[in-house]
């Protein structure tokens, strides 16, 4: 058997979450739900927090980094500043998505060269049919940085016209990589149109930060149609009762490396 006959074929499912400084029980409550299905995940970390910490213990999960570049952020004032900050939530991590998906070629070279995170998934190709990752690479002699497109996102989906909550739609079973991304605080509310979060911000969030918010008072906030929270749940469901394999961002990093 030759390398390329035992390649990967990368059609399989993955998870990934952006914790987006959202409230402990929303974090726990998704963990939980990974947890029941059997399913692993990638959280991308913005703050420190006891939700957070219980992360860290999950087999099921690894912990990358989201960090902030934009200007104003808490993270720092420039970009080595915020990956320190960020290096120090998540000790060793490998991975990273950067908040709002901020990147320019020079910055994931200097987070691979001087911080040694070795994935990236901060690009987004949504709904787009036979994904493979991808290697960036500055010198002939360097590990590659490699790249893992991910494929839906759930505040992208409120907004998208024909947005579907089906788990069970064509777009979303197709050939290649399907990387999720959820936050934890539209998947609490199960968010729909974005009205909500907009709600909570403006009616909740004026002198305080959101991970600061209760169960109790955002119960009038949450939709109790579909959203974010149900497709969420459907698509685990499918995964549990078709036992179907999860991976996180650094195992498929090396399964493609190891594809080469």
């Amino acid at each position: 058997m030759t390398k390329a006959d035992s390649a990967p074929t990368f059609n399989f499912f993955a998870f990934t979450v952006d914790v987006d400084w959202a409230p402990d029980y929303m974090i726990d409550y998704m963990a939980d739900a990974f947890t029941a299905a059997g399913v692993k995940c990638t959280w991308f970390i913005t703050h420190a927090s006891p939700a957070i910490d219980r992360l860290k213990s999950n087999h099921l999960f690894e912990l990358g980094i989201h960090p902030n570049f934009l200007p104003g952020s808490t993270h720092g004032n420039s970009e080595e500043a915020v990956m320190k900050h960020c290096m120090e939530l998540v000790p060793g991590a490998k991975a990273v998505r950067t908040h709002a998906l901020h990147q320019n070629s020079r910055l994931m070279w200097m987070m691979r060269k001087n911080f040694d995170i070795r994935v990236d998934c901060s690009l987004f190709l949504p709904f787009t049919p036979n994904l493979i990752p991808h290697t960036l690479c500055h010198s002939a002699a360097a590990i590659p940085l490699v790249r893992i497109p991910f494929f839906w996102e759930d505040d992208v989906e409120c907004l998208r016209p024909g947005k579907s909550w089906n788990s069970s739609d064509s777009n979303i079973h197709v050939h290649g990589i399907k990387m999720f991304n959820f936050h934890p605080m539209y998947v609490g509310l199960n968010e729909d149109d974005f009205t909500r979060y907009e709600n909570v911000k403006r009616d909740l969030c004026r002198n305080r930060p959101l991970n600061e918010l209760t169960q109790q008072e955002l119960i009038p906030y949450t939709n109790i149609g579909t959203g974010v929270n149900s497709f969420f749940k459907g698509i685990l469901e499918h995964l549990r009762i078709n036992n179907l394999p999860s991976y996180t961002a650094s195992e498929i990093a090396e399964l493609y490396l190891s594809s080469l």
